[in-house]
């Protein structure tokens, strides 16, 4: 994958802009489909639609050209992708207005997000014995939510900047002894 290009930034806004011509938010676009209920359905079928959004000539011939470099910016979870950016987008969009979220979206619930998992939150859930993947993928994510759902079900999402930011910090994670450690 090369970088990402204005180019492939003007090709997701172009299919945004079409999304935006049909629906009156990007949160009706989301739940547009509503057979599903999963959150990796949900996003699935987000990316999915997004992806076949048209496209002019000029950008349909350079997103052909691109399409590796659009699917890493907008991955999907049937990929296996952990779909860090859309997860945080989420989390930002659903949880409620707290100086950090921003609570816009009431018909998705705080209990329905994935945790946002990168590189960095994977070595702490790696630290913590909650995976033993060396990549961040959609059931890593999904594995770790799960767990963090027996802290607090109606928002299990909540633990995630304390959970980055550690990580980011470079903040050394030290564990009690393993008898110690909470494995959900």
């Amino acid at each position: 994958m090369g970088r990402i290009t204005g180019e492939d930034i003007e090709i997701v806004l172009t299919r945004l802009q079409s999304v935006f011509r049909r629906h009156p938010s990007i949160e009706d676009f989301f739940l547009a489909e509503k057979n599903q209920t999963s959150m990796k359905d949900l996003l699935g079928s987000f990316v999915s639609r997004l992806e076949s959004e048209p496209l002019p000539d000029h950008l349909r011939k350079i997103s052909k050209k691109r399409e590796r470099n659009l699917k890493y910016l907008i991955s999907h979870p049937g990929r296996g992708s952990a779909c860090k950016r859309l997860n945080l987008f989420l989390r930002w969009v659903v949880r409620p207005k707290d100086g950090i979220d921003l609570g816009l979206w009431k018909r998705v619930s705080p209990s329905q997000l994935i945790l946002p998992v990168d590189t960095h939150l994977l070595q702490v859930l790696r630290k913590l014995k909650w995976t033993r993947s060396e990549q961040a993928t959609w059931n890593v994510a999904e594995s770790a939510t799960s767990r963090l759902r027996c802290f607090n079900p109606e928002d299990p999402i909540k633990y995630d900047f304390a959970l980055c930011h550690l990580s980011m910090s470079g903040g050394s994670l030290k564990l009690p002894k393993e008898s110690a450690v909470v494995h959900a």
